[in-house]
């Protein structure tokens, strides 16, 4: 099962199908726990945008804005925000526990753009344009070998890395990113 919300109860039954009519078991339920201690170890943010933008990992870092639900990636409603690509945002007003400076971190999220518009942030935390302090991912274009690609920029405190360009359009298609910085290395 991919998806399940932390404190959400699910329903299921058995059934079995013969040529004259369907017999069902016994409904039975659980609920995904909301306390993964294995999962919240160390965890500042977790949103899976279940129609809302509430932060499941116990920190607060609830996201407000003006970006809108949408259908996500497995075609769930409400499961995604859509953003403009101007003016949409969410944010966490403030923010508690995030890492800055050499400290460890990882990031992972799912995107799509269905248009690429270059400088869009898609996920990130501190202050952008002040020195050394913001984390953040975007979209931008590569120049490579003469040709021009869509690709995804890592700014991490005053640097910049070109993490990935794509060789065919990347428009309208699902992609997970996931980045570790160990306080030394970061993997993409």
């Amino acid at each position: 099962m991919l998806d399940l919300i932390p404190g959400q109860r699910y329903y299921y039954r058995t059934y079995a199908k013969t040529i004259k009519s369907t017999i069902y078991g016994a409904e039975k339920s659980f609920v995904f726990p909301a306390d993964n201690s294995t999962l919240k170890n160390g965890l500042v943010a977790y949103y899976p945008f279940n129609g809302n933008g509430l932060d499941y990992s116990g920190s607060g870092n609830n996201l407000q804005g003006n970006a809108s639900l949408f259908s996500g990636r497995t075609g769930l409603r409400n499961s995604a925000y859509s953003f403009n690509g101007l003016s949409d945002y969410l944010s966490v007003v403030n923010p508690k526990n995030l890492s800055s400076g050499n400290s460890g971190y990882t990031i992972s999220f799912w995107f799509n753009a269905p248009k690429w518009v270059i400088n869009s942030m898609l996920v990130g935390y501190g202050k952008s344009g002040a020195n050394s302090q913001a984390n953040y991912v975007k979209l931008t274009n590569s120049v490579v070998n003469n040709k021009t690609y869509q690709s995804l920029m890592h700014y991490h405190w005053n640097n910049d890395w070109i993490m990935w360009y794509y060789t065919n359009d990347a428009t309208n298609s699902w992609d997970k990113i996931t980045i570790t910085f160990d306080g030394t290395n970061i993997r993409y």
